[in-house]
């Protein structure tokens, strides 16, 4: 849910699914459909895991350990510190999802679609 949430709000708040046609077509927008979902789904994963990875280290160094005790009733474990952390992380990336739904259509689209011209080509170019 950490990550497939915030995977659906991106493609239907950009509208980045394609609409099926028939025959050739339809099997180009099957597989533009499921290169949008597998780079989302890989992207947001590899940022979750940064925030996880960011917010462990913040709750090690910033949460006091006797409080945290008090506030879950018993003596704090790793598992303790692995659930705040899975909880914060998740509310972070599914914030930033919503977030980025406020964007234009043409920014995700632009993030999302960029295409690298080839280097060759581009020293090739006589504008250069």
């Amino acid at each position: 849910l950490g990550i497939g949430v915030p995977v659906v709000v991106l493609v239907v708040s950009a509208d980045l699914w394609e609409r099926g046609g028939d025959g050739v077509r339809r099997e180009q927008v099957v597989l533009f459909n499921m290169t949008t979902l597998a780079t989302l789904t890989l992207g947001l994963g590899v940022l979750y895991l940064a925030v996880w990875a960011l917010a462990w280290a913040g709750a090690a160094v910033l949460v006091v350990s006797r409080l945290f005790a008090d506030a879950v009733g018993h003596e704090v474990t790793a598992v303790d510190y692995l659930r705040l952390t899975w909880v914060t992380t998740s509310l972070a990336v599914l914030g930033g999802a919503l977030g980025a739904g406020l964007e234009s259509d043409d920014a995700v689209r632009a993030a999302a679609y960029r295409v690298w011209p080839d280097e060759e080509a581009w020293a090739a170019s006589p504008e250069t």
